[in-house]
This record gives C-alpha cells, structure tokens and sequence, in this order.
C-alpha cells in the first residue's frame, strides 16, 4: 500500500468491475521512502502568507475565531469613533503606535538572528 497523506492507497485496482473487465493492472509504482514518512519541510522557507495558509488549514477553527474576533474588534473601533470622535482617534493612534514599536521590535530581532 502507498501512503498519501492519511489515506492508504492500493496499488491495485481490485474492484470486481475492473477485474471483470480485465483492468486489473497495477498501478504505476511510486518512489518510496524509507518508513513511509512524508517529506520533511522546512518551515523557514515558508512566507508569512503559507504559513498563514497551513495554520488555517491545520486548525480552522482557530482561523475562524481570530477572524470573527478581529471583525468584532475593528466594527467596535468604527462605532467608538463615530461615538466620541477624539477617544476614537486616540485608539487608532494608539494601536498605529503599538504596531509601529512592535514591527521595529519584530525587524531587530530578525536582524539579530540573521547575523
């Protein structure tokens, strides 16, 4: 039996319709690896939008959550700006200033790392 993925494969068509029918024929045979273990991949060569990509897929409800909970955040920001203009700005300005120190947090690390 071939592996892909979690589902196991045969290498034969064995239904009794194709044997019937004289199809029966292996099919073609795969390169295998020792143990049957997939590939292993390294994560670093991987770009943010792939990594997103591959969190989503292993956990959706975990993206679906954060995406729920970053809508309600960003409806709630809209509505407190339309409430009281100047605490709403305040807000923004406040998050554009914990995102600016956070990216320049983030950037020095990298840079750390690199060297």
């Amino acid at each position: 039996m071939a592996r892909l993925g979690r589902a196991a494969v045969s290498d034969r068509l064995t239904s009794p319709a194709f044997e019937r029918a004289g199809v029966a024929e292996s099919a073609p045979n795969e390169v295998e690896t020792e143990g049957d273990e997939p590939p292993e991949i390294d994560l670093t060569e991987l770009t943010l939008k792939e990594r997103i990509a591959l969190a989503t897929v292993q956990r959706p409800a975990m993206g679906f959550l954060l995406v729920v909970l970053s809508l309600f955040a960003f409806t709630f920001l809209i509505a407190l700006a339309m409430l009281d203009p100047v605490i709403g700005g305040l807000f923004i300005l406040g998050m554009l200033a914990f995102l600016a120190i956070g990216t320049v947090v983030f950037l020095g690390l990298r840079r750390v790392n690199m060297a």
